[in-house]
């Protein structure tokens, strides 16, 4: 499937970081708690095995603007203590790429997973956000039509907006659903 029939696919995108000047005040954990829940989620999505690419494997992009040094960590972090690469059983090819590479290639294969690697500029973010499901760990972002992001109250849980998750036609474990918190 090519990137010029993006809007027809169901993705999921995860924003992992905030500028430097905002992100002093987050706890570094807080990339390390969102990859595992990106993992999580894409895990959980139940028809992962039809979102591979030609070789089998689930395509995943870290996307970046001009900071090719998160995507690098995020990969590093992405495969820390992994035995191997795989959810459910299907190995992953992760790739860093440019937000412009994205926009400006739609010859690009559509990936199962976006995980944003740093900040984007609301007109930017609007670009993505057009063709893409979002999964963002950031307050608000759920209640405006994201479709899953990350909830810290007594414990860190997935956060899920239920009427997108309906309208994207992603099909979510029921356990995933019932552990997460539900935006309706």
């Amino acid at each position: 499937m090519k990137l010029s029939v993006l809007k027809a696919g169901v993705f999921l995108l995860f924003i992992i970081s905030l500028p430097d000047s905002v992100a002093d005040n987050y706890p570094k954990c807080r990339v390390q708690v969102g990859v595992k829940l990106f993992r999580a989620l894409l895990a959980a999505d139940l028809d992962i095995p039809e979102k591979t690419n030609e070789n089998g494997n689930l395509l995943l992009y870290l996307l970046y603007v001009d900071e090719s040094e998160r995507a690098e960590k995020s990969a590093d972090i992405l495969h820390k203590n992994r035995k191997n690469a795989n959810i459910r059983h299907l190995p992953i090819q992760v790739e860093k790429i440019t937000l412009s590479t994205l926009v400006n290639q739609p010859q690009l294969m559509v990936p199962t997973g976006i995980f944003l690697t740093q900040y984007l500029k609301e007109t930017d973010l609007q670009v993505v956000i057009h063709h893409l499901i979002v999964y963002s760990p950031f307050e608000g972002h759920v209640e405006k039509g994201v479709l899953g992001g990350l909830t810290a109250a007594a414990q860190v849980r997935p956060y899920l907006n239920m009427n997108t998750v309906r309208a994207s036609q992603v099909r979510i474990k029921p356990f995933f659903i019932k552990v997460a918190k539900l935006y309706k």
